[in-house]
């Protein structure tokens, strides 16, 4: 802003002494005109312009140059004002983060919970469940402290293993979704203090542990002409990081048209990671009707024998329709080991 003052600056004062100078040109001009008519050296029938006429066409040219500047700091102050606006939502967002971190903080600071940790230990393909294990550690406690973990229906007394850290296990079926944080009531010398967990699973646990291979790259090149459909492209695949306890065994690209299954073409496993895709080439080409939905679900079995199938893509034939409601994908699948439907969502 500060740079935009000095030329605008400079840019009046050049003005200035430019009209100035063609004032004083024409005012001499002007002198020496009158001069050569009093001594009949000139016709004193010719014309010019006046001094007067001459300052009010640099007057205008100075108000219309003078409009122009004021455009351009207006132009370039609301850009300010723009910037500024923005740096302000910047700065409001940062304070909100920093705010609920120091809010964090605090209640962490003053929790009896120094901290906690909750990992899967388990899972159980006969009962279909998987196994919990809360650790905390707290903040002060003494020989004869308990402690109780309340993690959703389960209430369990935390074994003590030393300086302060408590452990409990809790079983849950892979579909149980835990409805509110898990709490745990720490009584030492009588006196007893609850303190909600900040980091734990919540479920629906399946989604937690099942391993996924999913699309990173989906297909562009689609064409529907007269009712051919065809795809032409290439499809990358990754391996969703965070969810170890299980492995993959099989992963499968399945193509339906209204839940019909029209290919199946097997993922090369070992060639996928969280960091290095798998590319496989499309082309594939179909006859849709004008209410028929084409969809590629992605499937992936796991070690525990059972089978994720999730939609990855879909296209439909009548594009104006609202697909998602209409046609009613379901976006995930689960089967166990002898292709029986535990759940569909």
């Amino acid at each position: 802003m500060a740079s935009m003052a000095r030329i605008i600056i400079i840019i009046v004062v050049l003005s200035l002494i430019v009209a100035a100078i063609i004032l004083a040109t024409k005012y001499l001009k002007y002198r020496r005109h009158i001069n050569d008519v009093l001594n009949g050296v000139e016709d004193k029938s010719k014309r010019i312009s006046s001094p007067e006429s001459t300052l009010i066409g640099v007057l205008i040219v100075i108000l219309i140059l003078w409009n122009g500047i004021n455009l351009g700091m207006i132009t370039s102050l609301q850009s300010s004002v723009n910037n500024l606006s923005n740096k302000i939502s910047d700065l409001n967002r940062d304070m909100s983060i920093y705010s609920e971190d120091i809010a964090g903080r605090f209640k962490y600071v003053n929790s009896v919970v120094c901290s906690s940790n909750v990992v899967f230990v388990g899972v159980d393909m006969d009962s279909r469940s998987v196994e919990l294990e809360t650790e905390v550690q707290l903040r002060q406690f003494s020989d004869d402290t308990k402690a109780t973990l309340f993690y959703g229906p389960h209430e369990v007394e935390m074994k003590n293993k030393g300086n302060g850290t408590f452990t409990a296990t809790v079983n849950y079926g892979i579909f149980d979704v835990c409805e509110g944080a898990p709490t745990v009531v720490v009584e030492t010398d009588g006196v007893k203090n609850a303190a909600e967990l900040e980091t734990f699973y919540y479920g629906p646990f399946w989604n937690d542990i099942f391993p996924e291979i999913y699309a990173a790259k989906l297909p562009w090149d689609v064409k529907l002409k007269n009712g051919h459909l065809t795809i032409k492209d290439e499809m990358w695949f990754l391996r969703l990081e965070g969810k170890d306890i299980l492995h993959e065994t099989e992963a499968y690209l399945v193509g339906e048209i209204n839940g019909n299954e029209v290919s199946r073409t097997k993922l090369d496993i070992d060639q996928i990671s969280y960091d290095k895709h798998l590319t496989v080439n499309v082309d594939e080409e179909y006859d849709l009707g004008p209410s028929d939905a084409f969809a590629y679900y992605i499937e992936t079995k796991n070690s525990a024998g059972f089978t994720l199938k999730r939609l990855a893509w879909y296209y439909v034939a009548d594009s104006s329709d609202d697909c998602m409601g209409y046609y009613d994908f379901p976006a995930d699948v689960i089967f166990d080991s002898d292709g029986k439907i535990l759940f569909s969502e």
